[in-house]
């Protein structure tokens, strides 16, 4: 904690202190906060997931308007800390987030470029496809029963092909846009690392 500041743990037994939200991740080596060996269920102190993967996880959680600062806690093997430990931590933290955050943002570029592609192209095949569908209707000497088995075919049809770009176009991007937030956050953290 810092200056003596009292901590508080919220229900998901997080701890927020004097308004800073403080995460705690305890490593067998600084290296697991990016990378991890095969998890294995024989060892007490194995990992299955980095230590950000977890942090990530944890921020994925929460609501980030109007975030308050946050503090990155790493306990480590006291023969694993130096006094330099924490700058190299959290300048690698930062080179992390800064390839995340831009492989975030490309992949917003492409969603976007596909979604107004896709959506381009189906409001072309949309109206040929309500033209079948009205022609279909129209014609007297078509069997009710082809019709009932035809019109929800094509209703389908243009459903699926308007939701996909919109689909696109709102949940994906949203999704990149979410990952970039949370790596923002977390290229800001404090990083504090204590030994154990």
């Amino acid at each position: 904690m810092n200056g003596g500041a009292v901590g508080h743990r919220d229900t998901e037994g997080r701890t927020s202190v004097d308004h800073r939200l403080r995460i705690s991740v305890r490593l067998n080596t600084a290296a697991e906060l990016f990378t991890v060996a095969e998890f294995d269920p024989f060892a007490e102190r194995s990992r299955a997931v980095s230590g950000v993967d977890e942090i990530t996880a944890d921020l994925r959680s929460r609501r980030l308007r109007g975030r308050a600062p946050l503090q990155v806690e790493l306990a480590l093997p006291v023969a694993e800390i130096s006094p330099q430990t924490a700058v190299e931590v959290r300048k690698a933290m930062e080179r992390y987030c800064a390839e995340q955050i831009g492989q975030a943002r490309k992949r917003k570029k492409v969603i976007s470029f596909e979604g107004r592609s896709k959506l381009a192209s189906e409001l072309i095949i949309i109206p040929l496809l309500a033209v079948v569908l009205a022609v279909v209707l129209a014609v007297a000497a078509i069997p009710e029963v082809v019709i009932d088995v035809v019109t929800p075919l094509i209703t389908v049809t243009i459903w699926v092909a308007i939701w996909n770009p919109v689909d696109s176009l709102l949940f994906d991007r949203w999704s990149a846009k979410r990952d970039i937030e949370v790596h923002e956050y977390l290229a800001s953290a404090d990083v504090d690392v204590r030994g154990y």
